[in-house]
């Protein structure tokens, strides 16, 4: 078969406009199955609740002043505190604000006060006790929780009410949810939970756990 000069021209662009096409339908399934892939990717990150996303946590340095939380902490001490409250447990020491005393009416129903004195909407350093469901007792020189008493190894003195005690004749008491029950680990010289000034600390009162 013979082409003329024109007819072979005429094949070429053919020719030509198949390989563009083909290059085009190529780009299209790159470009396709790239975006494919990068929601894919991002697709559970834009599924997840606000609540899911944990925030980037923030570690800062902050003075102690006080004895209460002696020998494990020094009056003066910095110590480094981070923002991350999601899973406080017991045992952790916290950073709060006592701007509300919250203490248990005769039905053990949670109630709060304005506190009064020295520590009144002070920014105040104890160690978590005990939180929403348990039961705490103090006697015998010991704190228990849940009829067992804790081993303590941190504190100095034995354990005991306060002259002005917030559970005086309440004890053993339940803690209700979203609160926490807290003491000072130098006990003989701690106002924390177990004063009128202080009393159960609600979670929206920390604004920081020790690390």
């Amino acid at each position: 078969m013979l082409l003329t000069a024109n007819s072979s021209s005429c094949l070429i662009q053919k020719m030509n406009q198949q390989i563009k096409r083909k290059k085009r339908n190529l780009i299209v399934i790159a470009s396709v199955t790239l975006i494919i892939a990068i929601i894919a990717i991002i697709m559970p990150f834009l599924l997840k609740k606000p609540e899911q996303v944990k925030k980037r946590e923030k570690i800062r340095f902050i003075r102690l002043v006080g004895v209460a939380m002696e020998p494990t902490i020094e009056s003066g001490k910095m110590i480094r505190m981070t923002d991350d409250i999601s899973d406080i447990e017991c045992g952790d020491i916290i950073v709060y604000n006592n701007d509300k005393a919250y203490l248990l009416n005769d039905e053990s129903e949670q109630v709060s006060v304005n506190p009064e004195g020295a520590y009144a909407n002070e920014t105040l350093v104890h160690r978590v006790i005990a939180k929403g469901g348990d039961s705490v007792d103090i006697h015998d020189g010991k704190v228990w929780v849940d009829g067992k008493s804790i081993d303590e190894p941190y504190i100095t003195g034995e354990t005991s009410v306060l002259d002005d005690d917030a559970f005086a004749g309440q004890y053993p008491i339940e803690i209700p949810e979203g609160f926490y029950f807290v003491l000072g680990d130098n006990r003989n010289h701690s106002l924390d939970s177990r004063s009128t000034e202080v009393g159960l600390v609600k979670k929206e009162q920390i604004i920081g756990r020790v690390k």
